[in-house]
């Protein structure tokens, strides 16, 4: 009876470490993903910037 309840134990603990990495890899895959969209918002952001600063030059220039 307890080989068996240590079986039964150890399956449960196998299905529940699949499960945790499989969420883990979900949640890398969305943090990849935002951390991608974060960058280039960034970049974009700064590029704005720069584009605002040369037509402020330019529209300074006589």
């Amino acid at each position: 009876m307890s080989g068996s309840a240590l079986l039964a134990a150890g399956l449960v603990l196998t299905l529940a470490a699949g499960l945790l990495l499989t969420a883990a890899i979900r949640l890398r895959r969305r943090v990849r993903r935002t951390a991608w969209l974060l960058t280039r918002v960034a970049a974009a952001i700064g590029e704005a910037e720069r584009a605002g600063r040369i037509r402020a030059e330019l529209a300074d220039t006589p």
